[in-house]
């Protein structure tokens, strides 16, 4: 999975909930690979791409507010493997 660090989803909540229903099924054994997608901005001022851990969308070259968001908010199901 790609979970985008504004996605609103806790990826050890996700990690947990995943050991806790898979528990007694046949799914028991299943792997849960979790990619963390930081938060990445474009500035229309520089015109340039920043990432931000927090989310914070202030530009930090020169501390204009972006309205662009060029990832982060994923909720992916990149691949699935059944055998």
């Amino acid at each position: 999975m790609r979970i985008g660090s504004l996605a609103g989803v806790e990826p050890e909540a996700l990690r947990f909930a995943h050991t806790v229903l898979m528990a007694g099924t046949i799914a028991s054994g299943a792997e849960l690979r979790i990619e963390v997608v930081i938060a990445s901005f474009f500035c229309e001022s520089c015109q340039q791409g920043f990432d931000s851990e927090q989310g914070d969308c202030l530009c930090f070259r020169c501390g204009s507010f972006s309205r662009r968001l060029l990832q982060g908010r994923e909720l992916e199901l990149t691949s699935l493997e059944l055998s």
